[in-house]
């Protein structure tokens, strides 16, 4: 599961299955998974099993031995790899749910739509030479050197969708058969 950094969450946790015969389900757990020293556990990043937030919404049954178990914005506050977890030998399975966080700004634009990048415009941009690019800079460099481009001698100008100014220019090794290109400007 993918989460949004430093954002709540109710997450469907389960099923919780019984210790001893592993098949019936545990549909009382609610004050277990939520006391405040032994309940639900998160692991960060990789970082060491910890108890999670104490502040968080009460966990409730929903069905099937699954309950709705809410993080806080401190629980998804560390990037990377979440491990939520549960363990009560006497009583239950273990039970557990890996997850990602990632930034705002990537789960809004490849999981909620809310700025989804391939409906919206792209704003006209090239990166300068030998400078790290944007992904929009990257898709305008490529579409306008397949689109708008000219080879004069030893020298390929590429334009700008305008198709008149200069966003780039690159010089061949060899103006008849070349076999290498390095970006000039």
């Amino acid at each position: 599961m993918i989460l949004k950094q430093s954002t709540s969450v109710v997450l469907t946790f389960g099923p919780f299955l019984d210790a001893t015969d592993g098949v019936t389900l545990e549909t009382g757990l609610v004050s277990a998974l939520d006391h405040a020293t032994t309940g639900i556990m998160l692991a960060k990043n990789g970082g060491t099993l910890t108890i999670r937030h104490a502040t968080v919404t009460a966990s409730t049954y929903d069905a099937h031995g699954c309950y709705k178990v809410t993080l806080d914005a401190t629980d998804t506050g560390t990037l990377g790899q979440l491990r939520v977890i549960y363990t009560d030998a006497a009583t239950c399975l273990p039970v557990w749910k890996d997850c990602l966080v990632v930034a705002a700004p990537v789960y809004d634009d490849t999981l909620n739509g809310a700025a989804d990048g391939w409906t919206t415009a792209m704003t006209e941009s090239y990166a300068a030479d030998g400078a790290t690019m944007t992904p929009a800079q990257a898709l305008y460099m490529i579409k306008q050197m397949l689109q708008e481009m000219a080879i004069s001698g030893t020298t390929m100008t590429v334009k700008k969708i305008d198709g008149t100014t200069t966003a780039m220019t690159f010089t061949l090794n060899d103006a008849t058969n070349p076999t290498s290109i390095t970006r000039a400007t």
